[in-house]
């Protein structure tokens, strides 16, 4: 009767951590990026781990106290991996990307602040923060040199590439 009671014992210490671990990573879908054609493209995890990676240090935010460390690819490496960015100069400088997370929340960034040939701002894909991976339903995009981080969208879900009206009235 006593190693019927051991197993049973082992079984109810491990059987909820087998229950509890989440789902493969690499299996899990990114976020969605529409060109500026309309096509949309999903990169899956294990395709966008595969990118090369930079590290980013963001100082700490409100109410924080130490400074966090991100890593992932540039949003451009993302963008062009899956052709979403491409064209003239003239035509990129009159694109902006429109970010878009789980909770509504929005935020642009114009093309050429991220395109190596215009600003080439570190602008990233998180895919890690201070050493831990990012959930892939809460993958974030980080700004460096945003003084309010209002532009770093969390839980991110959606990018796409849109034209900026040209103002005139028609």
């Amino acid at each position: 009767m006593r190693p019927v009671v051991r197993v049973a014992v082992a079984a109810a210490l491990f059987l909820p951590v087998a229950l509890a671990s989440p789902p493969a990573r690499a299996d899990a879908p990114g976020p969605v990026i529409r060109d500026a054609a309309g096509d949309e493209h999903r990169l899956g995890m294990s395709e966008l781990a595969a990118l090369p990676a930079v590290r980013v240090t963001m100082p700490p935010g409100k109410g924080q106290t130490a400074p966090h460390l991100f890593e992932g690819p540039l949003l451009w490496t993302v963008l062009s991996h899956v052709g979403a960015v491409g064209g003239t100069p003239r035509e990129l400088a009159g694109r902006a990307i429109l970010l878009e997370g789980a909770d509504q929340y929005r935020a642009v960034l114009a093309v050429g602040e991220i395109a190596p040939d215009f600003e080439g701002k570190q602008v990233i894909l998180a895919e890690r923060m201070d050493g831990t991976d990012i959930d892939p339903a809460h993958l974030r995009v980080v700004v460096p040199g945003d003084r309010r981080g209002a532009r770093g969208v969390h839980d991110l879900t959606r990018i796409s590439i849109v034209a900026v009206p040209d103002g005139t009235a028609r």
